[in-house]
C-alpha cells in the first residue's frame, strides 16, 4: 500500500527544505507512486502556499518570490539604470575604497567595475558580492549580519558594527525616494541604518536614482539632500526639481 497524500507531503517539504527543489519524477520513483500523483501533489501544495510549480517539479515558495521581486524591481528603468552605473562606475578612481548598499542600480555599478583593479568595495549586498566574486583585482568585503527572508542585503547590529571599521573615498547609494523636504529615503528600515552609516563614514557620497524617484518620500529617511555631494540620475527628471536640489549644494549629473 502506498504513502497517503499527508506522508507524501511531508516527505516533498523536507526535500525542499534541504535542496531548495523537487523533480516529479524523481519524486514518483521514491515514493513509489505515478508521476500524475506527484503533479496532483505539488498542485494541492501549490495551492496551499507550501511551494511553486516549475517545468517538471517545484521550489521553495520563498525562494520563487525572492526572485520574482527583484527581477521585477531590475525590469523597472533598466536603460536609465545602466546609464546611469556605467557613469557612476567611471567616477571611481584606482585606489579607491567604495561602498555600495544593497540595490539594483548599485548591483550594476559592480557589474561595471568587474575589469577594474586596485579598488576595494565595502558591502552589506549579496548581489553585489556576487556581481565580483570572480574579480581577481578588487578587494570585496562582504560585512557580516541579519539576512532576512526576502532580502538581498545583510543588516542588524553585527553589520553596523562591521562598517564602523572602515572608511570610504566614497559611498554609492540607492533609494527608494529623494525629496528636498524629506530627505533621501528608503523603504526598508533595516537597512536604512547601514546607509546612513555608509553616508558618515564616506568622503563623497554619491545617490543614483533613476527620475521616478525624484521629489518623492519613502518610509525611512537616511540622510538628508544636504549630506549628499553628487546625486546621478537620468535625462528625464524634473529639470525644475533639480535645480531645487542644486540650489542646496548638490553637484546634479544626467546621463
Amino acid at each position: 500500500m502506498g504513502l497517503k497524500f499527508a506522508e507524501r507531503k511531508k516527505i516533498i517539504l523536507n526535500i525542499l527544505n534541504t535542496e531548495n527543489k523537487v523533480e516529479v519524477a524523481k519524486l514518483a520513483e521514491r515514493l513509489g507512486v505515478s508521476e500524475v500523483t506527484i503533479r496532483r501533489d505539488l498542485s494541492v501544495m501549490e495551492k496551499q502556499g507550501l511551494l511553486a510549480k516549475t517545468y517538471g517539479g517545484a521550489v521553495k515558495l520563498e525562494q520563487t518570490l525572492l526572485e520574482t521581486m527583484h527581477r521585477d524591481k531590475a525590469k523597472k528603468m533598466p536603460k536609465e539604470k545602466e546609464a546611469i552605473a556605467k557613469y557612476a562606475a567611471g567616477l571611481i578612481k584606482d585606489g579607491d575604497v567604495i561602498f555600495l548598499d544593497a540595490g539594483t542600480t548599485t548591483a550594476q555599478i559592480a557589474r561595471n567595475l568587474k575589469n577594474r583593479s586596485n579598488i576595494t568595495v565595502v558591502t552589506n549586498s549579496i548581489l553585489v558580492m556576487l556581481e565580483l566574486r570572480t574579480s581577481r583585482n578588487i578587494s570585496t568585503i562582504l560585512l557580516g549580519g541579519n539576512c532576512r527572508v526576502g532580502s538581498f542585503d545583510l543588516s542588524g547590529p553585527l553589520a553596523e558594527k562591521g562598517i564602523e571599521s572602515f572608511r570610504a573615498d566614497k559611498a554609492l547609494l540607492g533609494t527608494d525616494g529623494m525629496s528636498v523636504d524629506g530627505g533621501v529615503t528608503t523603504g526598508d528600515i533595516y537597512t536604512a541604518k547601514m546607509t546612513e552609516l555608509m553616508c558618515r563614514l564616506a568622503s563623497d557620497v554619491i545617490i543614483v536614482t533613476d527620475h521616478t524617484k525624484i521629489g518623492k518620500n519613502s518610509f525611512s529617511k537616511y540622510v538628508d539632500i544636504k549630506g549628499i555631494d553628487k546625486l546621478i540620475t537620468d535625462k528625464d527628471a524634473d529639470k525644475t526639481y533639480l535645480e531645487k536640489i542644486r540650489k542646496i549644494g548638490v553637484e546634479v549629473i544626467t546621463v
